[in-house]
């Protein structure tokens, strides 16, 4: 099973202590099933996120940020369940845009705001 929490911060105060404006968890679409074991395995999905007008524009200028967190849990074929988590972050100083998570905005805080909502 997949799930995307997402998350928004104004910058100013996107900290351990910064309350979230917008925040949502939910299981990504097809994630679910059962799938082959192989040597590699991709899976493409889309985390949708609304946007409100001009809000896009403080996401470029880095007035707001949007930390998106994916959580992927799976049974590793000898009955044992594990986890594992991307995170990544709105940056305009990144080249896509977007940078891996770190410093306070780790998945454990991004996970436990989902949980609290």
């Amino acid at each position: 099973m997949v799930f995307s929490t997402v998350v928004r911060f104004d910058r100013s105060v996107a900290s351990e202590t910064a309350t979230p404006f917008y925040v949502k968890k939910q299981p990504l679409p097809d994630s679910a099933g059962e799938y082959p074991a192989m040597k590699e395995f991709k899976l493409g999905f889309s985390v949708p996120i609304p946007f409100k007008p001009g809000e896009r524009a403080k996401l470029d200028t880095g007035e707001h940020l949007i930390a998106v967190l994916i959580e992927m849990t799976y049974d590793d074929g000898f009955g044992q369940q594990r986890s594992h988590v991307f995170c990544y972050h709105t940056s305009p100083n990144a080249p896509k845009g977007w940078k891996v998570c770190g410093g306070q905005l780790t998945p454990n805080y991004l996970r436990s705001l989902a949980e609290t909502k």
